[in-house]
């Protein structure tokens, strides 16, 4: 939907089919792999709220929702919808962000009342606690280059979406939004560069960042317009 809402229909499916099958979206958020399926589908909330709603109480309805599903389902989601949420302050005021928030907590303090119930503390379901490994650069190379499961290695083409969303596009999305956005995709690549299991255990294709792939799916269609329109060749 936002790759229609700035591109011709034909270049949006064109989009809409790199980012299903040249991505983790088929390898690993189809195959509901961990958490990882929810985060990607609240951030995707968020981002429909971020762009494509129209009404100030839709946008912050999904915004706020779509923070509040990615953080319940993956705790490690925290940092990089800080930064989602930045953006949505910068591009829908900050009263919005404030009723977005409120409704973020709603799914969040589910989430901590099941931890809670079923394992006797708000974080005792051990997500924090897995990034044990320290700020060695040995996570967050291999998350974007390792032979095995490199983010870079196994989709190329996020690479142009990461370029596009620094470049932004004047006409489709404030440049500070779009680099808060590249930011999210960042924070959670420092987040999980520390994971003991940054290599993403035996599952096929790259997973431990899967949850921010609808962010990077945003840095596809601007990069249609960066380099396919412009540059027909690319």
């Amino acid at each position: 939907s936002i790759a229609r809402r700035w591109l011709a229909d034909g270049a949006a499916i064109a989009v809409a089919s790199v980012y299903a099958f040249g991505t983790n979206v088929a390898t690993v958020l189809s195959k509901a792999l961990w958490q990882h399926t929810g985060g990607a589908f609240g951030f995707a909330l968020a981002l429909a709220g971020l762009l494509l709603a129209r009404n100030a109480r839709s946008q912050w309805l999904l915004v706020g929702f779509g923070l509040g599903i990615a953080v319940a389902a993956r705790t490690t989601n925290l940092a990089p919808a800080a930064l989602v949420w930045i953006a949505g302050a910068v591009a829908l005021g900050p009263r919005a962000m404030l009723l977005a928030a409120a409704v973020a907590a709603l799914p969040v303090a589910a989430q901590l009342g099941y931890s809670l119930f079923y394992f006797g503390s708000i974080t005792g379901n051990g997500y924090g606690r897995e990034a044990i490994e320290g700020w060695t650069g040995q996570g967050w190379l291999g998350l974007l280059v390792s032979p095995g499961r490199g983010l870079l290695l196994y989709s190329p083409c996020l690479a142009f979406a990461a370029a596009a969303l620094y470049r932004g596009e004047r006409a489709q999305i404030d440049r500070r939004v779009s680099l808060l956005l590249l930011a999210a995709v960042a924070a959670l690549l420092l987040v999980m560069g520390r994971w003991w299991c940054w290599w993403g255990g035996g599952s096929p294709g790259e997973r431990m960042t899967s949850d921010a792939t609808p962010i990077l799916g945003v840095g596809l269609a601007l990069a249609h317009t960066q380099f396919a329109d412009a540059r027909p060749g690319w």
